[in-house]
């Protein structure tokens, strides 16, 4: 194909597309991917856990330290199985993926999540969550997930939820 042509094709779609939509309703992406069956925890660095969040779905990051009494690994079943949890995520369980990460330079655990590929970042600008920073951000990033992405993923009411030991 020739680039012209090529080029032809994309804006006649553009065009196309941008006609479709009305100037004066702001439209949501509508993603056709299906939820995850379970969450997932995997070792990894943090564009292993932004890759995993594309498709409207959310993943984290935890780096532990050597010296922590909880390892990276725990805190990221622990961080997976409160995303599937009811109560702590104010009504909106969804299974998500953690990736975690032992690394000396790191004085405590930290963790840094991603939603659609974008990293969350606490209001005043960090990219990186303590634990316990991390414990309250899981509701609000529910919320902020169901308000962006809709419910077409969270875990149905009335199903019991898939954990991970």
């Amino acid at each position: 194909m020739k680039i012209s042509a090529f080029f032809s094709i994309f804006f006649v779609t553009v065009t196309f597309i941008a006609g479709a939509q009305s100037s004066d309703s702001v439209s949501k992406v509508k993603y056709e991917t299906k939820a995850m069956s379970a969450p997932v925890i995997k070792p990894g660095r943090d564009l292993d856990a932004a890759n995993a969040s594309y498709d409207g779905n959310i993943s984290f990051h935890v780096v532990g330290s050597p010296n922590s009494n909880v390892t990276a690994e725990r805190l990221a079943k622990g961080f997976v199985n409160a995303f599937a949890n009811r109560d702590i995520t104010g009504g909106r369980p969804m299974y998500v993926t953690g990736v975690y990460e032992t690394d000396a330079e790191f004085n405590e655990p930290l963790i840094a999540y991603f939603i659609n590929g974008v990293r969350q970042r606490q209001s005043d600008g960090s990219a990186y969550f303590t634990v316990e920073e991390f414990k309250k951000e899981v509701p609000k990033a529910m919320a902020k997930y169901v308000e962006e992405f809709g419910t077409d993923k969270l875990i149905p009411e009335g199903v019991q939820p898939i954990l991970i030991n």
